[in-house]
């Protein structure tokens, strides 16, 4: 009896497509490192930016909070006082 599954067509093409990735891998790897090195510098270059960004979003925090509790108290009549 005669099977229809190739093992050893299938084991020939699984190694064969894994050669062909490692040709690829190769290829990326010069690029991947460039990529990495720009991504590392950018992000060291927001840190501090980040920081300030976070140190004035803490400090609108508690006005946020008043003005919502002002809100709620005025029953949302917020108009300019005259």
């Amino acid at each position: 009896m005669t099977s229809i599954v190739d093992v050893k067509g299938w084991q020939k093409r699984f190694h064969e497509a894994m050669a062909e990735k490692e040709v690829l891998l190769e290829e990326l790897a010069p690029t991947r490192v460039r990529y990495d090195e720009l991504r590392n510098k950018q992000t060291a270059e927001l840190k501090p930016l980040k920081a300030e960004i976070r140190r004035i979003h803490d400090l609108m925090a508690p006005l946020g909070t008043e003005m919502a509790i002002l809100a709620r108290a005025l029953k949302s009549k917020t108009g300019k006082p005259s």
